[in-house]
């Protein structure tokens, strides 16, 4: 059985924090969203695994780890079998909120700080409590987001960063873990077991996951064959490009 709880609210435009709707999904359905809505979310995995796919990026996320999609972001997400429980915040900010803590990123994916659950859990509180007004609420929510945005965002590491830029420079050619490995000054099965541990995909994947947001660009813009923006993006042959494709 689903058991959905949440609270839907009208604010006064001028609230520099307007709460849309928060809860949680034991069954969470697939959910398509073309054009993206007006509204940011952030949605976490309480238990199972699912792929979301926000713009031009995909994030296979498991339990304890969470996405931020931005408003106007088009995105989908779906379970990847068996049980997917999900929790969820939805709400309207002024984006300069957002951009001081993310940047100007549509998405961002991370791990659940432990602190989570329970900062939820209190701001729903709040929301539904009779005392509670459009300027309280505001005010709660803002500082929850600031709360979360600073836990998800206080160990943003220089070496995932120098890592992912380095493959952003770099993915139309064959790479390899010991040349990335060696730009960082790390071997590769220290960098393997750094990114598996602080990242929510590994080295290779995230490789594979540049190249295919590449790719996904080419073929809708680009006249090119499908060989031609296969190798242009880093794959080395039509058929590997395609299964890779589809596996994304």
């Amino acid at each position: 059985m689903d058991i959905t709880e949440y609270t839907n609210f009208e604010h006064p435009a001028s609230l520099p924090f307007k709460l849309r709707s928060i809860g949680e999904h034991i069954n969470q359905n697939s959910v398509t969203r073309k054009p993206g809505p007006s509204w940011n979310q952030i949605i976490w995995v309480k238990k199972g695994k699912g792929v979301f796919y926000v713009g031009e990026e995909t994030f296979t996320l498991s339990e304890g780890e969470g996405v931020f999609m931005r408003h106007d972001a088009p995105h989908a997400y779906r379970a990847m079998g068996g049980a997917f429980h999900t929790g969820w915040v939805t709400f309207e900010a002024d984006d300069r909120i957002i951009n001081y803590s993310l940047g100007n990123r549509t998405a961002f994916a991370f791990k659940c700080p432990d602190s989570l659950e329970k900062e939820t859990a209190m701001l729903l509180e709040c929301a539904q409590a009779e005392e509670t007004d459009d300027l309280r609420l505001s005010a709660a929510g803002y500082s929850y987001l600031a709360e979360l945005f600073r836990a998800i965002t206080k160990n943003t590491d220089e070496t995932i960063d120098k890592v992912r830029n380095y493959l952003i420079k770099n993915y139309p050619r064959p790479l390899t873990l010991d040349e990335i490995a060696e730009d960082v000054g790390m071997d590769k099965y220290s960098l393997c077991r750094y990114f598996a541990k602080n990242h929510t995909r590994s080295v290779m994947d995230e490789l594979k996951h540049i190249r295919v947001s590449h790719a996904k660009q080419l073929l809708r813009y680009s006249s090119d064959s499908v060989e031609e923006i296969g190798r242009k993006c880093g794959f080395d042959s039509p058929s590997y490009f395609s299964l890779r494709f589809r596996e994304l």
